[in-house]
C-alpha cells in the first residue's frame, strides 16, 4: 500500500505534538488557556514581598509560572 510523505509526516508530527502535550499536563504546565483552574496575578513592590507571596502560595500547592519585572515591580502569575 503507497502512503504519501506528506501524509506520514503530519501523522509523525501530530503524534509528536499530541506526546508533547500530555506530557506538559502530566507536569502540571497546560499550554493552552484551557481548561482555566483561576488566575493567580500578584504584584509586589519589592522582592522581599514578592518572595514572601511567592512562599505564601507554594503553602498552598501553587507554583509560580511567570514572571514580568518592569523596574522596581516584581510581576509574576
Amino acid at each position: 500500500m503507497f502512503l504519501p510523505k506528506w501524509l506520514i509526516l503530519l501523522v509523525v508530527l501530530l503524534i509528536a505534538g499530541l506526546g508533547t502535550w500530555t506530557s506538559l499536563l502530566a507536569i502540571g504546565r497546560n499550554p493552552l488557556p484551557f481548561p482555566d483552574v483561576g488566575s493567580r496575578i500578584f504584584v509586589a513592590s519589592s522582592p522581599e514581598a514578592k518572595a514572601a507571596i511567592v512562599a505564601l502560595l507554594k503553602q498552598n500547592g501553587t507554583r509560580e509560572r511567570f514572571r514580568s519585572d518592569s523596574g522596581p515591580v516584581q510581576d509574576f502569575v
